[in-house]
């Protein structure tokens, strides 16, 4: 049965023409039962951002839109993967749905820990 371990917010950098971690994107960690951002974001270089890089909007409390309706969207995907233990989903939030961008196999456990400094070891061994 999927579960969820962790969800975040990636956001581009005025610097970047993507939200790709790796390319100077900021990722705000979500509450998994709310869809909300908790605390502040962090880049690759760990600097912490409380704002939207770009936009200088608040970040902590924003909910993502339909944050229901998005997890039931990447469990059902989740279904259709057979023997795949860990899978880094990619999403696009649209405004009248969701966009699968991609599945990642291994995800990124660089970016499954640096977003929030913690470490899931203990989930992934209770699976």
């Amino acid at each position: 049965t999927p579960v969820f371990m962790f969800a975040a917010l990636r956001i581009g950098s005025p610097d970047s023409d993507t939200d790709n971690f790796r390319s100077g994107g900021v990722a705000y960690p979500l509450d998994i039962a709310t869809g909300c951002v908790v605390t502040y974001g962090r880049d690759l270089m760990k600097k912490e951002h409380v704002h939207n890089p770009a936009k200088n909007f608040l970040m902590a409390g924003f909910q993502v839109p339909n944050w229901v309706e998005l997890k039931q969207f990447v469990l059902e995907a989740a279904e259709l993967v057979d023997g795949v233990r860990f899978v880094g989903w990619d999403v696009a939030v649209l405004q009248n749905g969701f966009e699968m961008i991609e599945g990642n196999q291994t995800g990124s456990r660089l970016f499954l820990q640096a977003v929030d400094q913690k470490g899931r070891r203990h989930v992934m061994k209770a699976r």
